[in-house]
């Protein structure tokens, strides 16, 4: 919202799917904000300024991606040695799903009961 005084114009806007994200590209395209897209091979290029040829379908995929391109970025700032990885799993860039989500809490919860019991006897 340009009229909050704290409000910030974006330098480039990244997206992971022109097709999904088309108004985010038209917006920017017509501010003459660069545009960074993550392109499959059914993908148009038009008003993206910069392809990154990719499967953007997969949350593997993707998350690998994003991995990358944040350790390439805080390599560039000087935050990480130029050999160095981040300090964080791909895991931790993908997107879990509500089942995933569930099951990983039922599993901590029954590793908790389980511990309590013991802890009881």
């Amino acid at each position: 919202n340009p009229l909050y005084p704290n409000s910030l114009e974006p330098d480039v806007v990244l997206v992971s799917d022109p097709k999904a994200d088309s108004q985010a590209v038209r917006e920017a395209s017509s501010l003459g904000i660069p545009v960074v897209a993550l392109c499959s091979t059914d993908n148009e290029l038009s008003k993206i300024d910069l392809a990154i040829p990719t499967n953007n379908k997969g949350r593997r995929a993707l998350a690998v991606i994003y991995w990358v391109l944040a350790r390439q970025l805080l390599r560039e700032r000087g935050e990480l040695a130029p050999d160095e990885d981040l300090p964080v799993p791909i895991e931790s860039f993908e997107m879990k799903l509500a089942e995933e989500q569930v099951e990983t809490e039922s599993k901590e919860e029954t590793t908790e009961s389980s511990e309590e019991k013991e802890e009881l006897e």
